[in-house]
């Protein structure tokens, strides 16, 4: 008993492990072309890492975790969500992507903000092209404004359009999306939190690889965009009970052999 008792502390003790891992911080380091008005090709000279126009856009960074079946990003960000007709954008991720941007993404995390101006209500939606979002060049070239419209991500020298609505793709009813904002001060003050919860781990494989990569273009003008990479974690699942004690029998049944 005195074993058991032991195999199943350990067992424990490896649950809990699992379990843990430190955030993970990718800092802005995007570069953003601002561009003029509906044309494609005329641009503001130079490239901009924060506010591409005028200032209020900037964002920071984004942390990452992941517990159990969730995976949290945390937004530090000067924009409060709605300025200038501008409203938070959503967010863009693609799993298993190599160096650079991704070629298409995957999938899109409506947040819900856009949903009253055309975009589809909180949820994680797979996305089978580029017809199933907008970009920022989409939404604002015809208005007479200025708009972010591009971004180049580290590394690189493309200009690439900033997905900024998800307007379509098929949502993934077996995820949750929560939303929230904070105001935490700073020269940063608005946190924006956005956890993405699976109903299972089969789900949840949905989203499985070595990394995944994270877009989002603060407003959907992209006067600031955020690209980066997160690194998973080797194991980001706590084992299940019946896991648990699986383990713990292996451990005794091993035990028994021993003494025989």
């Amino acid at each position: 008993m005195k074993f058991l008792a032991g195999a199943l502390a350990s067992a424990c003790l490896l649950a809990a492990v699992s379990a843990a891992q430190a955030d993970v911080v990718i800092n802005d380091t995007t570069n953003d072309v601002a561009y003029k008005n509906s044309s494609a090709t005329n641009y503001f000279g130079g490239t901009s890492i924060g506010d591409t126009i005028g200032s209020g856009f900037n964002t920071k960074s984004v942390t990452v975790s992941e517990t159990g079946n969730s995976i949290t990003l945390k937004f530090y960000t000067q924009f409060d969500g709605s300025a200038v007709g501008a409203h938070y954008a959503d967010v863009f991720i693609q799993p298993n992507n190599a160096n650079g941007s991704p070629a298409s993404w995957g999938f899109g995390i409506a947040l819900g903000y856009q949903d009253p101006y055309g975009g589809e209500a909180a949820g994680l939606y797979a996305l089978s092209s580029a017809s199933d979002y907008k970009t920022s060049q989409d939404l604002w070239k015809n208005t007479g404004d200025t708009y972010g419209g591009r971004y180049i991500a580290p590394g690189e020298v493309t200009k690439n359009l900033v997905p900024t609505r998800v307007t379509g793709g098929l949502l993934e009813t077996d995820w949750t999306v929560a939303v929230s904002k904070a105001n935490v001060g700073g020269s940063y003050p608005y946190e924006l939190t956005v956890t993405l919860t699976a109903a299972n781990s089969s789900a949840f494989s949905l989203l499985d690889g070595t990394n995944l990569d994270i877009l989002w273009g603060t407003g959907d003008c992209a006067n600031d965009t955020i690209f980066g990479q997160y690194t998973r974690p080797p194991t980001t699942k706590t084992p299940e009970p019946a896991s648990i004690a699986l383990l713990a029998g292996g451990l005794l049944a091993l035990r028994r052999r021993k003494r025989s």
